[in-house]
């Protein structure tokens, strides 16, 4: 395995990932929860194309499902798509390294949960780059990551423990998000949320219009 490709692999095996990520936002009502809030304001439709990137043991990949989407999800772990496999219903996944993607047709949302802040700047940039011409007309790109709350006691906290728990380049996501980067590749912001008490923030971009 290449080392870009385990630079976005997840650190834990599939239920010691979601045993972790359920325990950490329990006290914000349960990821389960966040994430059906999430593609609640982002307004999945039943038929919506979904290109997922880094879609990890699926549990986000079954609730997009359960919406009436279609999903295509994209993991650079085997062993992740396996459990994703289990719980899904109709989803197509594929096993691809997300510097370099090989995918035809077009999607009308592209999610990035939970995955953007296990890549590092460049990387982000190149991944960002490919996902333009993917978005069909109307598309939007949905970005759900960590994120720091405002108050001042609890911020050190929970950055304390994304520091032990992520990768390195967390920091970058929490202290900058992705705004910059999206920007740069053609992208502009239309709407960013704080969920959970602001340790989850919920991003909605779309390409930029061209006169």
């Amino acid at each position: 395995m290449s080392d870009t490709i385990q630079s976005y692999n997840r650190a834990f095996m599939p239920y010691a990932f979601d045993t972790v990520i359920a325990a950490m936002f329990l006290p914000f009502g349960g990821i389960k929860s966040i994430r059906s809030q999430a593609l609640e304001i982002a307004d999945i439709k039943p038929g919506a194309r979904v290109l997922e990137l880094g879609c990890g043991t699926g549990a986000i990949t079954e609730l997009l499902e359960k919406r009436g989407a279609v999903v295509t999800a994209i993991d650079g772990s085997e062993t992740m798509l396996n459990r994703a496999r289990k719980r899904s219903l109709n989803a197509n996944f594929l096993k691809q390294n997300l510097a370099w993607l090989s995918l035809e047709g077009q999607f009308d949302v592209i999610l990035f949960a939970f995955v953007l802040h296990e890549l590092p700047y460049e990387l982000r940039l190149k991944v960002f780059a490919q996902i333009y011409p993917l978005l069909a007309p109307g598309g939007k790109v949905l970005i759900v990551d960590h994120a720091v709350p405002e108050e001042k006691g609890f911020s050190r906290l929970w950055r304390s423990l994304l520091m032990k728990l992520e990768p390195p380049t967390v920091a970058d996501c929490i202290s900058n998000g992705y705004d910059q980067e999206l920007q740069a590749n053609k992208f502009e912001l239309v709407e960013k949320r704080n969920l959970a008490k602001g340790t989850v923030a919920l991003t909605i971009s779309v390409p930029k219009q061209t006169s």
